[in-house]
């Protein structure tokens, strides 16, 4: 009897450890099963945060020349004229701004150009001094063509310190209409930068 409740006992020692295997076995699986659902469902986020992220950057990449328009130009004699909004060289980039003095006069008769940097939120992140190559142009209003092309380079230690560069004058012949050259940049009393 004893012989036969020790085999008894072994056996059911055997069967709780084929139970204890089996429900191991079983976790294991499930714990596998969940680390690969889980890695499919982050890589599948890091795919679309990679995605949004080339959407942006492409956006960025391609947004057009910015265009702005100064209006009411008769009436900002011997005013400052801001662009607005804040333009930007990129996401998380450098804010600046185009500033634009109407000399004194009953007429207008030239045209001084500024390019200035603004504070932004990034500004701490950024490297500095930046140097900037700014192109603008004078919009010919008469056809699509000839407009009145600037480029400077500019240099500014801080955004901090506002510096404001100088980019170029522009003299009030060319601004009138000019018949050989099919050019009108001011009219309507408007005048159109990019």
């Amino acid at each position: 009897q004893l012989v036969l409740r020790e085999r008894e006992v072994q056996q059911q020692l055997q069967e709780k450890e084929d139970e204890i295997r089996h429900v191991r076995e079983q976790l294991q699986e499930e714990m596998e099963k969940k680390v690969q659902e889980t890695r499919a469902s982050l890589q599948t986020m890091l795919t679309e945060k990679e995605q949004e992220l080339k959407k942006q950057q492409k956006a960025v990449l391609t947004v057009p020349p910015v265009n702005f328009t100064v209006k009411n130009v008769s009436k900002q004699m011997n005013e400052w004229w801001a662009s607005g909004p804040l333009m930007c060289t990129h996401i998380g980039g450098y804010n600046f701004q185009i500033k634009i003095f109407f000399p004194p006069g009953h007429r207008i008769t030239e045209l001084l150009l500024w390019f200035v940097s603004s504070n932004g939120e990034f500004d701490d992140q950024l490297k500095w001094p930046v140097k900037a190559s700014i192109t603008i142009q004078l919009i010919n209003q008469h056809q699509d063509a000839n407009h009145y092309t600037t480029t400077h380079t500019c240099e500014w230690k801080r955004a901090a310190d506002r510096t404001m560069k100088f980019i170029t004058y522009i003299p009030p012949a060319s601004l009138k209409w000019n018949a050989p050259k099919g050019t009108q940049y001011l009219k309507n009393d408007q005048l159109h930068f990019r």
